[in-house]
């Protein structure tokens, strides 16, 4: 939604508007590459301006406009593959009638991780917490999952665990997992492909900026 125009408008105390502001994240991203002579951020807007567009073309959101399109820059960002698709799901312990099925991302203001279970009906009581918090438990056909709280791009590669009834079973997985997986998968789409590694640049520049 990079490019979606936002509509501000200031109402006086008796209900009176006032002049409408549009604006978007573009024009202010479009704003720091024009002005701003600090690389690491330029490196920074470009790559999520990249990952905007790819994720317009994927979601078949305002494709006319995409988000990098005619970015006043002359900043090169090279290209960057994902890490390595080795890395495994981390599990540790058992909980009786419950298992891991998958996990996937759910893209908002931060990305999300979902963690998907299998729990057989004879189970009466499950509790999922991450980080001493309780995961509330959502029921998606024949699966049962929790979302974990969202993470900033330059914390993609941190595992996040996800833990069963205290610490009796444990799941550890991460959005560069995810992104890996996803990547070198042979069977997913050119589009998602193009959505993944635009987001793992978009880890790797905010990786590198200063007090991220």
């Amino acid at each position: 939604q990079m490019k979606d125009e936002i509509q501000v408008c200031v109402v006086d105390g008796q209900g009176n508007p006032g002049t409408t502001f549009t604006y978007s994240v573009y024009q202010y991203a479009d704003y720091i590459l024009k002005t701003s002579d600090d690389e690491a951020l330029k490196t920074l807007v470009v790559q999520m301006l990249d990952y905007g567009a790819a994720a317009q073309a994927y979601f078949g959101h305002n494709t006319e406009n995409p988000a990098n399109e005619g970015v006043s820059t002359d900043h090169v960002v090279s290209d960057s593959a994902p890490a390595d698709n080795n890395m495994t799901v981390a599990e540790s312990g058992s909980a009786e009638g419950i298992s891991f099925h998958g996990a996937s991302l759910v893209a908002k203001e931060k990305v999300y991780i979902r963690y998907y279970f299998n729990i057989a009906d004879t189970v009466d009581y499950a509790e999922f917490t991450c980080n001493g918090e309780p995961l509330k438990v959502y029921k998606y056909n024949d699966l049962y999952y929790v979302q974990v709280p969202g993470l900033n791009p330059a914390d993609y590669d941190e595992n996040v665990t996800v833990k069963v009834n205290g610490e009796a079973y444990t799941v550890t997985y991460s959005v560069m997992h995810y992104i890996s997986r996803t990547y070198h998968g042979q069977n997913t789409e050119q589009g998602l492909k193009d959505l993944v590694n635009a987001l793992y640049n978009y880890h790797l520049a905010a990786e590198a900026y200063p007090g991220n």
